[in-house]
């Protein structure tokens, strides 16, 4: 498989890792809520996540269902298009990946009620939280544009 094609596996890679960290913070909240520590994290860089876990928690109840239900899905989907030579595989992985970004920025903005704005110090971001979130939809994006010129490039290629 072509390199262009491996790098898709970026997006699908960043919601893993984004989604099991915030699920390792939540679980390790639970089993200590009295940590200060845990709290600042949870709160400081996991926020985004936890409200899109509120948003998925109201269709289904099971614990992690975020991990299970959308970010371990996409990422075994990944790794099975590179494993079995199948680049529609991983496309739909890293497409996907950029829709479930799409979809926690959506869900933070829904639940903090606070839509961005279209002037410059909208831009700007305001907590770690933010940040984290704006690394996953960067890594998601650039992999859904990969696999945009990946199929480009086969199309031409082949015409």
């Amino acid at each position: 498989m072509a390199r262009l094609a491996k790098l898709q596996l970026i997006g699908p890679l960043a919601v893993f890792s984004a989604v099991v960290c915030a699920e390792l913070a939540a679980g390790a909240l639970a089993r200590w809520p009295t940590s200060e520590t845990l709290w600042r994290i949870n709160l400081a860089w996991f926020q985004a996540f936890q409200k899109s876990s509120y948003a998925i928690e109201t269709f289904e109840t099971a614990t992690c269902s975020q991990l299970w239900i959308v970010a371990a899905p996409l990422f075994v989907l990944a790794i099975c298009g590179i494993a079995y030579k199948r680049p529609l595989l991983l496309a739909t992985a890293s497409n996907l990946s950029f829709v479930y970004a799409c979809v926690v920025l959506y869900a933070d903005c829904l639940y903090s009620r606070s839509w961005p704005k279209g002037s410059l110090p909208a831009m700007i971001m305001t907590s770690t939280s933010d940040l984290l979130l704006l690394v996953v939809l960067v890594a998601s994006f650039l992999s859904f544009l990969i696999s945009h010129v990946y199929y480009i490039r086969a199309i031409r290629a082949g015409a």
